[in-house]
């Protein structure tokens, strides 16, 4: 719902909820049946007591008229109505009566009434309301520091404001507020307080608030994931006619969510939503059109709905809209209209905008050629995993264009990238041709037909190919080929033995600590570099038992795999850890994956799922600033395990091609003195080991363990020295059994409150 409509809801409820001496008036029971949705009904009511000078009755005709919602549009009488309401407005405001005050300052914020829109004004008029303690002119006032409207935006202020509102029982400023609880705006961020404060509004009947309860029990934000208690929400919301709420019920239906999948009823509710604006209801309209998913597969109808959509600046409506320009599917074939949509995404970061825009920059559709822009939006593209940006790269390296020499090595690794991140159309044909003429690799009919198989049935020109290639090979080649190709082909998996251990599912649960944050890192499957086993179902247990220990699960952040780049770690360890853990607060940094040595000065790093050994300053994290970041931050305990190894000899460590191992100091990896205190998996010159039976890092396992143990005895508080003269002899023990050696480290105070 737009700032305008709601502040003309929240001025409605102010005459319903207000005082007595309003009761009964036509003010009171237009801006009821308002409420209630019938707007004719409000028309009629408001009418006489408008025309008899009521400026709250004249306000209301005003917007009607204004917005012609349910009414007929009328600009002059809508002008009429409201330059009344103001001339009262000013009056009363002038006398210093609050209600005046916040009618004149809205007329203000939105150039009603004869008035030049003016934020000055509309600031100086709520701030009066607002310090006179009008629960609504807190709410507008909170909505303009948020918008930065006449003033730099400022979210800890509106939060400020939201909340005084909010604590008076305004509905709207409750909603607010939980918003700004559940971005972190102007506030921690704070499921739990966001749910709070959603309740808050949504009991008083607010569509929007009560469409967000349905959103976190539906997601399990700050409370036990409940699709059912969900749907009860969004049933609630879109029956009063809220736009979200018939969106997410809509979804409901779309999905399966507590209710038996249903497209003609999720069709139902999203249209619902779309036909009141909702752009994101517009786009899965469109969406279910598009695919013909449970109905009839309508190009023009997803079009329309597309477009809608994009023109209130959708990303991925205004990519899709360029995509049926591009091919004419459902709207007229047009060059120059799907540039346009493709640039309009590409500039918002959308990924498929900037492949689409690039592609157009490549061959010229609707705009000059430029290889320099298309090769630089492919590279955003493939930035953010696009699957077909690499075949555009491969492309225009095989063909070679001005500024980008022919460089077949190039291509050929473009192609395969494009592969194997899944683009079964583009990337294997060009690989086909390639290997058909012997660019950058030796001709090869076999394997060019077996690219050519792979894509054959999404493009004629490969099928050409293929009838061209039969001729020339023998019937064993053809088998062959074909072999090959269904062996690329993905198959079904073999079923994987389930892992399970007693430390997955902690039998313990402690008093929540509100202050508890935790950052918990698990890299198996690296982009480049060799597996480091178990080490995702490491941080997941870590993250359990964590929970168990009273971490908030708002405040605990798992990164694992491909989410664990190294600009993840950036963001979370020198951003987000500083802009949330306060004065006497605890933190826990937990990482299962690979560490590295500089090899040149034995610098210990800890290497993400992009890292790469030979460039270790630019890709990977410095343990040393890790505790240098760690250290800073104002929390009174903060905890470091590391189930990594730095030697670059083996087990969870790699080291550069070419490099020779190195061994390095235990004393290079460990924190400077002072309230941090770390526990590491081993010893500078030895390495990382397994327990296959567990399915977990042989010293994740013993230090779970441990602090399991110790939180079933009842201890709130966890000795660090007691722990660590638990699992150092388990895990030496454990290690001898595997014919090597593994020593936990623990640096810092010996004795630390639990993590």
């Amino acid at each position: 719902m737009d700032l305008l409509k709601k502040s003309l809801f929240a001025f409605a409820a102010l005459l319903c909820l207000g005082p007595g001496s309003w009761a009964e008036t036509g003010a009171e029971v237009g801006w009821g049946a308002y409420l209630a949705g019938d707007h004719k009904k409000a028309l009629e009511l408001a009418r006489p007591a408008a025309e008899a000078g009521d400026y709250k009755a004249q306000q209301l005709l005003g917007y009607l008229y204004a917005t012609g919602d349910q009414v007929p549009k009328d600009e002059a009488k809508a002008r009429m109505w409201l330059t009344k309401c103001a001339a009262q407005a000013k009056k009363l405001a002038a006398q210093g009566d609050v209600t005046g005050e916040q009618v004149l300052g809205w007329l203000y914020t939105h150039g009603f009434g004869g008035l030049k829109q003016d934020y000055a004004q509309a600031l100086k008029w709520q701030r009066k309301a607002a310090d006179q303690g009008g629960m609504w002119a807190q709410w507008e006032l909170g909505a303009l520091y948020q918008n930065g409207q006449g003033v730099k935006q400022d979210y800890v202020e509106a939060a400020k404001l939201y909340r005084a509102s909010a604590e008076q029982g305004n509905p709207y400023a409750q909603s607010a507020l939980g918003s700004f609880y559940q971005l972190g705006q102007g506030v921690k961020l704070d499921y739990d307080e966001a749910l709070k404060w959603y309740r808050l509004a949504a009991d008083q009947g607010f569509g929007d608030a009560e469409q967000a309860v349905g959103w976190f029990y539906q997601a399990g934000w700050g409370v036990k994931q409940d699709s059912t208690e969900g749907l009860k929400w969004a049933r609630k919301s879109a029956a009063r006619g809220n736009q979200w709420g018939q969106r997410l019920l809509g979804l409901f239906y779309q999905n399966g969510w507590a209710v038996k999948q249903d497209y003609a009823e999720a069709v139902k509710w999203l249209r619902k939503s779309a036909e009141q604006g909702n752009y994101y209801a517009q786009n899965e309209l469109a969406g279910i059109y598009y695919n013909g998913t449970g109905l009839k597969q309508d190009y023009a109808e997803a079009a329309k709905w597309y477009r809608k959509s994009a023109e209130q600046g959708n990303a991925d409506a205004q990519w899709m809209l360029g995509y049926l320009h591009q091919n004419g599917w459902g709207v007229e074939k047009n060059l120059g209209e799907a540039f346009k949509w493709y640039k309009k995404s590409s500039d918002q970061g959308n990924q498929w905008g900037q492949n689409g825009a690039a592609t157009c920059y490549f061959w010229g559709w609707g705009v000059k050629t430029d290889d320099a822009e298309a090769a630089r939006l492919w590279q955003l593209a493939l930035d953010q995993g696009n699957a077909y940006a690499p075949n555009g790269l491969g492309y225009l390296y095989r063909v070679g264009r001005a500024g980008f020499p022919k460089d077949s090595a190039k291509a050929l690794q473009f192609f395969r990238t494009g592969y194997e991140r899944g683009d079964l159309v583009h990337s294997p044909g060009n690989l086909g041709g390639m290997y058909e003429n012997g660019e950058g690799v030796t001709q090869d009919y076999v394997q060019a037909y077996r690219w050519y198989l792979i894509s054959a049935a999404h493009e004629g020109p490969v099928r050409d190919a293929l009838e061209r290639l039969k001729a020339l090979m023998t019937k064993e080649q053809v088998a062959e080929a074909q072999k090959l190709a269904a062996a690329a082909q993905p198959q079904p998996a073999a079923p994987e033995k389930k892992l399970a251990s007693d430390v997955d599912e902690p039998g313990f649960r402690l008093k929540e600590d509100p202050q508890g944050f935790a950052v918990v890192v698990g890299i198996e499957k690296y982009k480049d570099l060799p597996q480091a086993d178990f080490a995702e179902r490491d941080a997941e247990a870590v993250r359990a038992n964590l929970l168990a220990l009273g971490y908030p699960e708002r405040n605990v952040l798992l990164l694992k795999g491909s989410n664990a780049t190294i600009s993840g770690l950036r963001k979370y360890l020198d951003e987000w850890l500083p802009r949330n853990v306060t004065q006497g607060g605890t933190v826990f940094f937990y990482f299962s994956g690979h560490g590295a040595p500089d090899p040149k000065t034995g610098e210990a790093y800890l290497v993400p799922w992009d890292g790469d050994a030979r460039f270790l300053k630019s890709t990977a994290y410095p343990v040393r600033k890790l505790y240098a970041s760690l250290g800073a931050l104002p929390a009174a305990k903060i905890w470091v395990a590391l189930d990594s190894c730095f030697s670059g000899a083996g087990g969870r460590s790699v080291l550069a091609k070419g490099a020779r191992p190195l061994v390095t100091k235990v004393e290079g990896t460990l924190p400077p003195k002072g309230k941090l205190v770390l526990l590491a998996a081993a010893s500078g010159d030895e390495i990382t080991g397994t327990l296959e039976s567990e399915g977990h890092g042989l010293f994740t396992y013993y230090l779970l363990r441990g602090m399991g143990d110790a939180a079933k005895a009842g201890g709130a508080q966890l000795d660090a020295r007691r722990l660590y003269d638990y699992l150092k002899p388990k895990v030496q023990d454990a290690a001898r059994r595997q014919n090597r050696d593994q020593t936990p480290v623990l640096a810092g105070a010996p004795q630390e409150r639990r993590p």
